[in-house]
């Protein structure tokens, strides 16, 4: 499964960010320190090493943690982040796996020292992007924090300061001191800290707007693997990163495949409960997944965020999996919504359906009841196996024993069950 080293790009500013990183505050200093792990990637199997996953990732994750502490430590764009920064240091730690083994495994007198050297170098990388990590997650939050309605009304506008480095580059020298409506196009392809090492930055003002004429409005200034605005993504490293891309670009779709799911497979801990999740999960609904499964599971059930597969391989993709079984959570503002939901999370070849009204402001137990009889083919005919229906941070869970109880009744009768059942979970 060997594929050949795709290059990583670093600016001419590299010894300065090696300093930055040992200088930010809970930067882990081992990672210069070589351990057995080249050795135990020689003699294994295994397409990702457990132990380079868990160093890139909880050391990245950190990177999030110093920008988004205390209060700020569990918003939905912190919890996104640092969702995206592990998917990042998964595919890290795949690629040196498959490197380090390459190395080690050739035959020649040099192989374990070319092994240690392939880790040095990927451990080397972890300088400048945890640099990076931490710089892109301020500029996530600023953005956000400039968005809100009160400071849009005061300040409409965004100013980019220039520059902190003493090795200046040109990419973004253009925009120095030039002023951009908040609103525009340019900060979704334009933001401090699209570079490696960048350290300009930005502020708000009601200075009127200053473009400059000759800018392509289309223009990027990012490095491969750092586009797309943070804020607005979930992401700091982009897809197009060349550990993302190398695994995109391996030839046979079988290998491919295996390599995907492998790394799927590394998952961490929730913070705030005992969910297992994915290197994988979904960024998009990733802090609404996270809080539907904290839910489940601070109420006993084993609950897993299951790795999303439709960007990399053609598959059906639910969102959860609850004691063992696929499960597809729909977060639906009315009753109503249950039926869609259900039809949904079985095209997903889901058996367990997560209804979650927590963003619901008109739920009704009556309504919700009725929907829920409208379902009885579902768990009659075991195409449904579970369902948890939440709300005001509880839940109740149905099953096809529920649906045998009332299936002989006549309507009025089994929607009072259910609607009996709702008010003794939810009131």
């Amino acid at each position: 499964m060997y594929i050949s080293l795709a290059h990583l790009y670093f600016n001419e500013d590299y010894p300065e960010v090696l300093t930055e990183f040992k200088r930010l505050a809970n930067a882990d200093k081992t990672f210069y320190k070589l351990s057995a792990i080249s050795d135990d990637i020689v003699a294994n199997d295994y397409p990702v090493s457990r132990d380079l996953y868990n160093k890139y990732t909880g050391n990245l994750r950190r990177a999030v943690d110093a920008v988004f502490s205390g209060d700020d430590a569990d918003t939905d764009l912190a919890l996104r982040l640092k969702a995206g920064v592990t998917r990042f240091g998964a595919f890290k730690a795949f690629n040196a796996t498959q490197d380090i083994r390459a190395k080690g495994r050739t035959g020649a007198a040099t192989a374990a020292d070319d092994a240690e050297n392939v880790e040095k170098r990927y451990n080397s990388f972890q300088a400048a992007e945890y640099a990076t990590a931490a710089s892109r997650a301020r500029t996530a939050k600023q953005f956000a924090e400039y968005m809100t309605a009160d400071r849009m009304r005061l300040f409409p506008n965004l100013r980019w300061l220039p520059s902190r480095s003493v090795e200046v580059r040109p990419e973004h020298r253009i925009f120095w001191n030039r002023v951009w409506p908040k609103t525009s196009d340019f900060w979704q392809k334009n933001q401090p800290g699209n570079l490696w090492n960048c350290k300009c930055d930005m502020e708000e003002t009601d200075d009127p707007t200053d473009i400059p004429e000759k800018l392509n409005p289309k223009y990027s200034s990012a490095s491969p693997g750092l586009k797309g605005n943070p804020a607005v993504t979930g992401k700091i490293f982009s897809d197009d990163c060349s550990y993302i891309q190398r695994v995109k670009n391996i030839s046979s779709a079988t290998i491919r495949k295996d390599a995907v799911e492998a790394i799927g497979k590394m998952t961490y801990k929730d913070t705030e409960s005992d969910v297992e999740i994915s290197a994988l999960a979904d960024i998009v609904e990733f802090s609404q997944n996270i809080r539907t499964a904290r839910i489940l599971a601070n109420g006993g059930e084993k609950v897993k965020l299951r790795p999303d597969y439709k960007e990399l391989m053609d598959c059906k993709n639910p969102e959860l999996e609850i004691n063992g079984i696929d499960a597809d959570a729909k977060r639906v503002e009315k009753p109503k919504g249950i039926s869609p939901g259900f039809s949904s999370a079985k095209n997903q070849g889901a058996k367990t359906v997560v209804i979650d009204f927590s963003m619901c402001d008109c739920y009704n137990h009556n309504n919700t009841a009725r929907a829920l009889v409208n379902r009885i083919e579902d768990f009659i005919n075991d195409l449904v196996i579970e369902c948890y229906i939440i709300y005001k941070g509880k839940y109740l869970k149905i099953n096809k024993t529920d649906y045998t109880k009332i299936k002989g009744l006549k309507r009025i009768s089994q929607i009072a069950y259910f609607e009996n059942k709702l008010k003794k979970a939810f009131d």
